[in-house]
Parts: C-alpha cells; structure tokens; sequence
C-alpha cells in the first residue's frame, strides 16, 4: 500500500539494481559502449561526451530497467575520475578535449591502455620504479630513445615487459609531463632523465 502511495504522489523509489561499484574500468567501458546511442552528445553525435554522462547521471530514475542501468553507470564512472580522465584521452597525442569516441572505449574495453589512468605523478613513479629496466644496460640516465624503443615493441603477453611496454608509450604521449621532467633537470638535455627528477617528481 505505500508503495502505491507514493506512485500516486509521484515518488519515484530507486531501483534495486546493484553491483556497478564491483565492475572493473574495463567493464564499465564496455557498458558504456554497448550503450553508446544512448549517451551520445547531441552537439557532436559521433561522441559519448563528459557533459552528456554527466545529464545521463543528474536524470530521475524511471520505470524502464534499461534507462534505469544507464542512469547507475552514469553515476559510477563519474565516482570513478581516473577512468573518466583515461577515456577522455586522445589515443595518440593524450589529449583531453571532452569527448569519448567508440575507438577509445573499445580499446579500455580490451584493457591495452594500463597506465592510461594513472595521474601524471603515478606515472613518474611507475618510470622510477622501473628505471633500470628501462634504461640501456650500464648507461647512468634513462633517455627518451630507450622510451621511444620500449613503446615501439610489440606486447608479447608477459606481464612484465608488456608493462614496460606500455608504460613507455604513455608517458610517451604526455608531452607535458617531459617537458616538466626537462624543466625540473633545467633543460640541460631534452632526451635524458634522470633518477633524481624521477624521484623529486613522484613524491
């Protein structure tokens, strides 16, 4: 009886769906996806936009289960700020503009983009972690090179060289995070870092 109470007053009780807050990035990437049509931006249409998740999110819940599950995935993906910066990167440049293409959700989907939501000073961290690995062997200072060869392997499916793999290839695209790397080493040389501004800029 109140549940009829409060349809006739036109309280809308929030579904019983649940289960979205255990789904990986990966996961929810794929949802998303699969509903593409349904998070379209209406200015730019070939795009899943951060402005239409967020409308997506701020909509009432409703008698339709599907729209109901679009809601709640909105709603977790903007709890989720590193997948949201991740699919909003443009695959090749890491630029951010706002807009998710189906080709970025596709590949988060498939889980080749690891690093892709780590913060920048994550991503510092992980290279300091792994600075002797990825340097040339008995060389003092990791080089842009020893990155640009790293990023132009193929994954292999091990774990660890795949890692370092794709390590390589995003700080790769984060032009601005070695060019902060080259400012803190004063510019002395644009293809060197070194262990020591690795270290400062992680903490």
């Amino acid at each position: 009886m109140v549940n009829n109470l409060m349809s006739l007053l036109g309280f809308a009780r929030p579904p019983m769906l649940t289960g979205l807050s255990t789904k990986s990035n990966e996961q929810l990437a794929q949802m998303l996806l699969n509903n593409f049509d349904a998070f379209r931006d209406p200015k730019r249409p070939n795009y899943v936009s951060l402005d239409s998740i967020r409308t997506m999110a701020k909509k009432a819940w409703t008698s339709d289960p599907v729209m109901n599950q679009n809601i709640l995935l909105a709603r977790e993906m903007l709890k989720r700020p590193a997948l949201m910066r991740g699919l909003d990167q443009h695959g090749a440049t890491g630029a951010q503009d706002g807009l998710i293409s189906w080709q970025n959700l596709a590949a988060v989907s498939r889980g080749d983009t690891l690093f892709k939501y780590r913060s920048d000073k994550e991503l510092v961290g992980s290279i300091f972690q792994h600075f002797n690995q990825l340097k040339t062997p008995g060389a003092q200072d990791l080089r842009i090179s020893d990155l640009a060869s790293w990023a132009a392997a193929p994954l292999m499916g091990k774990g660890d060289q795949d890692d370092l793999i794709q390590m390589a290839r995003e700080i790769l695209k984060r032009t601005w995070l070695l060019e902060n790397i080259d400012d803190f080493q004063l510019g002395s040389n644009g293809d060197i870092i070194s262990l020591s501004a690795l270290y400062h800029l992680s903490r």
